[in-house]
């Protein structure tokens, strides 16, 4: 309870413990904002996975061993994802798996963004990164782009009946404005001033 830096008969002990508590509480600020904001949500695709193996979910359930598979009798993939509220976007990440023939399957990828009930394009038929062993991860700057849906379509151009395989989608919000540390910097060290013996 942080109420204990403005109680002069709070013991050394339990100020020391409040303070550290606003110490953490901003070392982990940072990571917080940072979170992956597709993590276990709502996703459709335009296209069934080859098994319950390959599902839909394992492009959002946060493990990177597991990976969507769709049947090989086409060349596109278009994934919705829904984060259930408007937000800014920063960055979009793609880890692709490679398939024998050593490059992507998304030569063509496109990435639209709702805001308002319409569909905005934020990148449009951008290759992910090509030619490199097993997996490959690429990152869209979508600029901070703003909407509460994400739209990626995926597109083979190299092979009209091979369909990407997707490890995981991720995304970062834009960075929350910075935070005004300074009040709660001046109550830890009147914390640590505090001489518990005196009280």
């Amino acid at each position: 309870d942080i109420s204990l830096l403005n109680d002069l008969s709070a013991t050394q002990q339990a100020a020391d413990a409040a303070a550290q508590a606003i110490r953490d509480a901003l070392a982990n600020f940072d990571e917080n904002a940072k979170q992956n904001l597709f993590y276990k949500k709502p996703i459709t695709t335009n296209v069934s996975s080859i098994n319950a193996t390959f599902a839909k979910e394992n492009i959002v359930d946060g493990d990177l061993t597991t990976r969507f598979a769709a049947p090989d009798n086409g060349n596109t993939v278009t994934v919705e994802i829904d984060m259930q509220k408007e937000t800014a976007l920063d960055k979009l990440f793609v880890l692709e798996y490679i398939g024998p023939e050593g490059t992507t399957r998304g030569n063509e990828t496109t990435i639209e963004v709702l805001q308002d009930g319409s569909w905005n394009k934020v990148i449009d038929k951008q290759s992910l990164t090509a030619n490199v062993p097993i997996k490959a991860e690429t990152a869209f700057d979508l600029g901070g782009a703003v909407g509460s849906k994400v739209r990626i379509t995926f597109n083979n151009t190299a092979n009209n009946n091979k369909r990407i395989t997707i490890y995981e989608i991720s995304a970062q919000a834009v960075d929350q404005p910075a935070l005004d540390t300074a009040p709660l910097e001046e109550k830890i060290a009147e914390a640590q001033g505090i001489d518990g013996s005196r009280y």
